[in-house]
């Protein structure tokens, strides 16, 4: 992996943002950042997502409920989805109460 110090990659940005390789970037010879570069949006998003503790958090207490409570069958499930976004005889979709 490829070093660089913050002053430096202020200097050479762009010449940085065309690397295909992650890029350590230092500040007063301490690691501070990596800049890691993406080909796509979806591969941005994806990275986005793999280091969101938010979203970690979410899926760990979401995983405790299913063990706790051993979750809904699918076809419960599907059932309560279809229910929350089913078309009126308008073709329009439920409206959210509150919205």
């Amino acid at each position: 992996m490829k070093t660089t110090t913050a002053t430096k990659l202020r200097a050479e940005l762009a010449s940085y943002l065309a690397k295909t390789e992650p890029v350590v970037v230092t500040q007063h010879g301490r690691m501070k950042a990596i800049l890691v570069p993406v080909s796509s949006e979806a591969d941005a998003e994806r990275w986005g997502m793999a280091n969101n503790a938010e979203l970690f958090r979410l899926l760990d207490a979401a995983s405790q409920r299913v063990q706790k409570t051993g979750g809904i069958p699918q076809e419960e499930f599907w059932k309560r989805i279809d229910a929350k976004y089913a078309k009126k005889p308008n073709g329009h979709q439920k409206r959210k109460s509150g919205k």
